[in-house]
């Protein structure tokens, strides 16, 4: 477990003082010396930094890491940069102990009038591995570290990879071994390991350190401990640690300082609930990851900062985070279907070991196995939730949903499936086609008989424009997610020679003309017409048929317009449906036409001749058509073996005729 180490601010006071100078004289401003030692620890220890200088008001003292490996050309390339809090910046000699969490460069610069300043050359402190056989520190430390005078303090330590050590008070020279006073030399186990506590009884703060044996021995590294009666203004920093120092990221620990003769505190970086309000106190926080990448752990270095005027005191600890996995996507897309639609299902992980994806309702379409980042498709039946769970390197998983809303397919309807007119001519008004639907994904128009004039493409609503030249049955097909459904709409042309006509008396005998009058036609056409809306037309006068003319004229069949439909008045003769306004000469030129739709779907243009009164003018029935009929050979003077009525008249009116 990795363990709190503190900045031995106030003890680093007191032997500056010891060490050197601290001359408010104006003498040149320089660096005279400038040393880190030792020059390589495992993360964590600490390093002693110390310092001569000249001329100076105050000295800086600048930490970088993160800076670019093999790169010496500058102090702190691609790196971070930030100052190192000094008990008392103001020492023109001076040392102070620092954490080293990770490769670290050092730079000290004195600070003179007006501005100016000169720095050192900086000095690199690396980070050596806790394996292999180099000799190393894993702990030194002091217990506690601050005390009042007469009070005993205990230096723990704990060595590896050495023979034999020497524990020494350093306070009087720091940097040069051969003046520390030897405390004790300890000799390792089989092992080559020191484990061990001294106690000692200090009546001024001091510094003490462990060397490997011998003149020339290394230096492994420092405590401090500080006598709280040498200094009784400056802050101090009695305890800063956590507990646990390691977990798994979402975990908490719990973060416990003591300061003394502080007036401000502060850590970086921030920890939550941390109000700088207590000098002793304690809190509960989860420490957030802050490795990168697929980093599964990472170490945050927490600083405390207790501050008093110009004075200060810090200490770092170290807490090791454990990653969870991280789900950086997990969609489906889309979130919303119809049954039967496919959905996919994406996602990208970070961390992670094993991805699982599981269906809520089950869902017999989702894979049993999946990659680390991919996709799937899936078909829902049902509204569900897709859970992934993510696993890596601790056992706490992370997990991501994702629902799919499926609703039943949607009914395709058709709204409505016009035609207007209904009828028309051949070659008369055009013809609109209107559709709406709800649902639908397409529309298909087909037409029987087919119709040359119908689109060839059709919008979901819409209308369209047809001249169909017989009677025609549009179909509209609606498809979509419940399947196509179908509507008609019948178009009812009346083609030219449909009706025809084939009996004209216009000169009745026993009754005026104005009531005996009278004229035929058949229904010569493929369907029964209905003769409502016709235009009957005799010379220049027109009649238009209403609606509310008799039934539709049956195939084959006889109708009779007459004048007056009285058999009382008219000459015994019945008459289907009776007009007015027309009138027929009986000598000259006889034209007489049935119209629908603005188009003459029939006309005789007939010149009358040395004609008998009673007799009406019949077709041959061999020739009932818009085209013989308007040959005057083809038709005949009614028989005389053919009366109708009581007024002595002559023809077929509603039957056929008999000609010749």
């Amino acid at each position: 477990m990795r363990r709190g180490t503190w900045v031995a601010a106030l003890v680093v006071l007191s032997l500056a003082a010891a060490c050197g100078s601290d001359d408010d004289g104006d003498g040149p401003l320089g660096v005279v010396e400038f040393v880190v030692t030792p020059e390589t620890v495992t993360a964590g220890a600490s390093v002693l930094a110390a310092w001569e200088v000249t001329g100076s008001q105050s000295v800086r003292l600048e930490a970088c890491t993160g800076f670019a490996p093999g790169d010496d050309a500058s102090f702190c390339p691609g790196g971070t940069v930030r100052i190192v809090g000094l008990a008392d910046p103001t020492l023109r000699v001076g040392s102070q102990l620092v954490p080293v969490w990770e490769p670290t460069r050092f730079l000290l610069t004195a600070l003179g009038r007006g501005g100016r300043t000169v720095a050192s050359e900086w000095r690199e402190v690396a980070i050596e591995s806790t394996a292999g056989d180099h000799p190393r520190i894993e702990e030194f430390r002091a217990n506690p570290r601050a005390i009042d005078p007469g009070d005993t303090v205990q230096l723990i330590y704990r060595v590896r990879n050495v023979t034999r050590i020497e524990l020494a008070d350093a306070t009087g020279d720091p940097i040069h071994t051969s003046t520390w006073r030897l405390i004790e030399t300890i000799d390792a186990d089989g092992a080559g390991n020191v484990d061990g506590t001294r106690d000692v009884t200090p009546t001024t703060s001091r510094l003490y350190g462990i060397k490997l044996a011998g003149a020339d021995g290394a230096v492994l590294g420092f405590a401090s401990v500080t006598v709280r009666s040498s200094l009784p203004t400056v802050p101090n920093i009695v305890a800063f640690t956590a507990d646990p120092m390691e977990v798994d990221e979402g975990q908490t620990v719990t973060l416990h300082w003591a300061t003394e003769n502080a007036t401000a505190l502060s850590i970086s970086p921030t920890v939550p609930g941390f109000t700088g309000a207590e000098a002793d106190g304690s809190l509960e926080f989860a420490p957030a990851f802050t490795g990168l990448g697929d980093t599964r752990e990472a170490v945050t270095i927490y600083t405390l900062t207790a501050q008093n005027g110009t004075f200060a005191d810090t200490a770092t600890l170290g807490i090791t985070v454990r990653a969870r996995p991280v789900i950086d996507s997990f969609t489906a897309i889309p979130e919303a279907v119809t049954v039967g639609t496919p959905v996919t299902l994406s996602w990208a992980t970070t961390r992670a070991d094993e991805v699982v994806i599981t269906a809520a309702p089950p869902d017999a379409t989702l894979p049993a196995t999946f990659a680390l980042d991919g996709t799937a498709t899936v078909t829902p039946a049902v509204t569900t939730t897709y859970t992934l769970t993510a696993t890596g390197s601790i056992a706490t998983p992370t997990t991501a949903t994702a629902t799919v809303t499926v609703s039943a397919a949607p009914v395709v309807a058709i709204d409505s499936f016009t035609a207007s007119p209904e009828r028309i001519a051949e070659g008369g008004t055009s013809v609109t086609l209107s559709w709406a639907t709800t649902n639908a994904t397409g529309v298909s128009i087909t037409a029987v008989p087919a119709d040359s004039t119908l689109p060839g493409s059709f919008a979901v609503d819409g209308t369209a424009t047809v001249d169909p030249v017989q009677t025609t049955v549009y179909t509209l097909t609606a498809s979509g997610p419940s399947g196509p459904i179908s509507r008609t709409a019948t178009v009812e042309v009346v083609e030219v020679g449909d009706v025809v006509i084939t009996e004209v008396m216009f000169d009745p005998a026993g009754v005026a003309d104005t009531a005996g009058e009278w004229f035929e036609v058949t229904n010569a056409g493929g369907a029964a017409i209905d003769l409502a809306g016709f235009v009957l037309r005799a010379g220049t006068a027109s009649y238009s048929v209403p609606a509310s003319a008799p039934d539709a004229l049956a195939i084959g069949d006889w109708f009779v317009f007459g004048i007056n439909a009285s058999t009382a008045a008219n000459g015994g003769v019945t008459v289907d449906y009776q007009y007015n306004t027309l009138s027929l000469p009986n000598t000259g030129a006889l034209a007489l036409s049935v119209e629908f739709d603005g188009v003459v779907i029939d006309a005789v243009n007939y010149t009358i001749g040395a004609w008998t009164e009673g007799n009406s003018l019949t077709l041959n029935p061999a020739h009932i058509n818009a085209v013989d009929n308007d040959t005057a050979g083809n038709w005949c003077a009614a028989r005389t073996g053919d009366t109708y009525g009581t007024a002595g008249n002559h023809g077929t009116p509603g039957a056929a005729n008999a000609c010749p």
